[in-house]
């Protein structure tokens, strides 16, 4: 008798049943038989969850146990859940290089859309962009929207969505500090320099045209217009005067168009004693070196471009190293620029470009005095270094001799700007003259020839001093650059031999030129011109050469009875406080100098600069740095005096009789005071008990 079995019905989805069928053997269902449990078992993960590799959970809710439209973790998290079969996960570092790609992407779409813009919509742009300016400066607010920031602040110089375009194209000048990564790859191999289409490289701005006022900025260096007014305003009236080769008439903002490396280093300069913003000028400096050398490096140059390399050269930044000085290498490419540009021979320009060139009277005239500007920048900065000029491998180039400038009558009006031109000239003829020969720096030549050299240079300074050339005004200034060329030619006096004939006479005539030297910039600084606030950095140069003159000579054992010594150590005194007045910044160059000189004066035993006897003043130790010589021998012997004092031990006692505290020799540069209280002209006493540091100065050059 068979077991009564448990009748079931195929629509039965009972726990037992399904077990019962399990058992059994039982294992295909039909589609409608499914359950939830058996769908949820068998679902993919969401998307959200297979892109973190984590486990996907459906949550069962209701009578029916019916799942949600959510998994658990995108209901926690509030995230979009959704399941599709052709969902790939996304690695991460690939989205990186792809959001890369599409930077670039976008760059070069931005590039090609702003060339466009260039011939259509430049008006309306620069439109727009003069309102943005105008809000973000409403109620001298300086904070600037982020947008204009991307459009003008980061690139300065970068013009073409702020004014309408002059010519076909934006000429190099134009945006030198521009993004340059754009035009990597159409750059040729090894190209270091940014070619651009061969067209007329004459920027020619109509007077009056796109010179709207606006604020300009260059890197963290922001300026509102009053301040690029007041800044251009200080330039014309203490700068100016003394390298007159900027065109006055036009505006600030017409110099920006023309050239944005000439208007920030205007702004530079006069900066340099901006005592409402001092730290303006640490700004700029960093700024407009970099906005200099992306200039450099992109062609073809302007004659904007040599201006302002000029004007850099004539006030550079504050250094407190001459070996980190670059303005002997910036003259050098100041003339070579003007050489290709043909500013040399400014009728014949159109032999030096390959697109139609004719300049009109103006830009003639403009082209005329910016290389007569290269030619007194040019001398005058390698003369105060103590180098030979790049001018004299192949001619002065200002000489009336040379054909340079016979063609062309002098385009400048300023009359001691004028005078300024025949100073160099003679100048250049003394160094090329006196200029040892390179088979040896110690073979002078003969003493005889050089007698009669001194001679023909004397009356031709005398000569030049004679000519009236209308500056009856001006009269300090011209006697300062007589006296300077004077000095010049003097100072190879001491690379002659004690045993010449009217050796000492020529010593004598050496301290009254330079003590000349000393008390005409005195006056000048005492009148309203404020000479040492403004003067270029090859005045002070100068007057440091003459300040070592006359220290070397007063100290001389034996031409202190022919010489009023007492006299001359008061006028070096003097020369201290005026290298003091010279300095821009704490611990530059004329600062430093000047405690040089105020160490000696402090020294016990005078003769350890200036030596006992004739043979003593010769020049020994440095003979290769022309009429700057005397300059850089003295620094020779103080390294020297030095080195001897802390070769020893690290701590020295006092020494006897000076006052000098040996352990203030390694007082860390940044706390070594200027020179005490010295104001005006005082006795010795005022310099001792100063601070010498010797460990971070560096004078060679």
């Amino acid at each position: 008798m068979q077991s009564p079995r448990t009748a079931t019905s195929p629509g039965d989805n009972s726990p037992s049943s399904r077990a019962t069928r399990s058992r059994s053997g039982v294992t295909s269902v039909s589609a409608s038989e499914k359950t939830p449990g058996d769908v949820a078992s068998r679902r993919k993960a969401c998307n959200q969850c297979k892109q973190q590799k984590l486990r996907c959970e459906y949550v069962f809710q209701g009578a029916h146990n019916r799942m949600q439209s959510q998994c658990r973790r995108c209901h926690r998290l509030e995230l979009e859940c959704k399941i599709e079969n052709g969902f790939r996960r996304t690695r991460k570092r690939r989205r990186s290089t792809d959001f890369q790609d599409e930077i670039v992407e976008l760059k070069r779409q931005l590039n090609e859309a702003q060339a466009q813009a260039s011939t259509t919509s430049h008006t309306l742009a620069g439109e727009e962009v003069e309102a943005e300016w105008a809000m973000a400066t409403e109620g001298n607010s300086r904070h600037l929207d982020f947008s204009l920031n991307n459009a003008i602040i980061a690139y300065p110089d970068d013009t073409a969505l702020s004014v309408a375009p002059l010519s076909g194209s934006i000429d190099a000048i134009r945006s030198p500090g521009g993004d340059t990564t754009t035009t990597e790859q159409s750059r040729a191999p090894g190209l270091t320099t940014r070619p651009e289409i061969d067209q007329q490289t004459t920027r020619r701005l109509p007077r009056g045209s796109f010179n709207v006022p606006r604020p300009r900025a260059l890197g963290n260096a922001v300026l509102s217009v009053e301040e690029i007014e007041d800044l251009f305003q200080i330039f014309k009236m203490c700068y100016h005067p003394f390298l007159p080769v900027i065109d006055t008439a036009r505006t600030p903002h017409e110099y920006y168009e023309l050239s944005g490396l000439l208007f920030w280093v205007i702004i530079s300069i006069a900066a340099r004693r901006l005592k409402s913003q001092p730290t303006l000028l640490p700004k700029l400096a960093r700024n407009v070196t970099d906005l200099l050398w992306r200039t450099v490096r992109t062609t073809p140059y302007s004659v904007h471009v040599v201006q302002a390399i000029a004007l850099l050269c004539t006030w550079p930044f504050p250094t407190s190293s001459s070996t980190s000085d670059p303005t002997f290498m910036l003259t050098g490419l100041m003339i070579q620029m003007g050489v290709q540009m043909g500013l040399n021979r400014p009728l014949d320009a159109q032999d030096f470009s390959k697109a139609p060139l004719e300049l009109t009277d103006m830009e003639l005239a403009e082209w005329t005095r910016t290389w007569e500007a290269c030619m007194i920048v040019s001398q005058s900065a390698t003369i105060g270094c103590g180098l030979q000029t790049p001018l004299q491998l192949y001619g002065s180039g200002i000489s009336q001799d040379d054909g340079v400038r016979n063609d062309i009558e002098s385009a400048v009006d300023n009359a001691k700007f004028k005078y300024n031109l025949m100073i160099e000239t003679f100048r250049s003829r003394v160094t090329m003259a006196l200029l040892d020969k390179p088979r040896d720096a110690r073979h002078q030549p003969a003493t005889r020839e050089r007698l009669i050299l001194y001679r023909l240079f004397n009356k031709e300074i005398t000569e030049i001093e004679g000519k009236s050339l209308n500056i009856s005004s001006a009269t300090e200034v011209k006697t300062w650059h007589s006296t300077a060329a004077r000095l010049h030619l003097h100072a190879f006096y001491l690379f002659d031999h004690a045993s010449s004939e009217g050796y000492e006479e020529r010593i004598c005539a050496l301290y009254a030129t330079a003590s000349s030297l000393i008390d005409s910039s005195r006056m000048l600084d005492e009148r309203q011109v404020q000479f040492f606030d403004y003067c270029p950095f090859f005045c002070y140069q100068i007057f440091v050469c003459a300040s070592m003159i006359v220290l070397r000579i007063a100290s001389n054992g034996h031409f202190r009875s022919m010489v009023d010594a007492t006299e001359g150590m008061k006028l070096v005194e003097a020369s201290i406080a005026a290298l003091r007045k010279m300095s821009v910044v704490n611990n530059d160059l004329p600062a430093r100098l000047g405690d040089v000189i105020g160490f000696f004066c402090a020294l016990p035993d005078p003769t350890k600069i200036g030596g006992t006897t004739v043979e003593d003043i010769q020049l020994k130790q440095v003979r290769n740095r022309l009429s700057v010589s005397v300059v850089h021998d003295c620094l020779a012997t103080w390294r020297k005096h030095f080195m001897a004092e802390t070769e020893g031990s690290a701590q020295r006692q006092r020494v006897e009789g000076g006052g000098l505290i040996a352990s203030s020799f390694r007082t860390p540069v940044g706390d070594s005071p200027y020179l005490g209280g010295l104001s005006s002209i005082g006795d010795a006493q005022n310099m001792f008990g100063l601070d010498f540091s010797f460990d971070n100065w560096d004078f060679s050059v």
